[in-house]
């Protein structure tokens, strides 16, 4: 169909948090966490496009996907509470 473009996509996104104590009879807070986040996707646009292009793609999105997606999660975390 025209306007349309075969892909396939494999994305893995692992988020993993660390807390470190706070001073004695403090409640933990959002600044005692740290989180680490791992992005991995493989996409295969069957043969559409040169690698070289998707190369270059890549090198855009996944900084610009990251740093959206970690200003919403800390927009929307900001201010509840701490579940663990």
């Amino acid at each position: 169909m025209s306007g349309c473009c075969r892909a396939e996509c494999d994305i893995a996104l692992i988020c993993q948090t660390y807390v470190t104590a706070p001073p004695d009879g403090e409640k933990v807070s959002r600044r005692d966490l740290r989180c680490d986040i791992v992005y991995v996707a493989e996409v295969n646009p069957g043969g559409w496009a040169p690698a070289s292009v998707l190369r270059t793609i890549y090198k855009r999105e996944y900084p610009k996907f990251l740093r959206k997606f970690t200003a919403y999660v800390q927009e929307k975390t900001k201010d509840k509470e701490i579940w663990f």
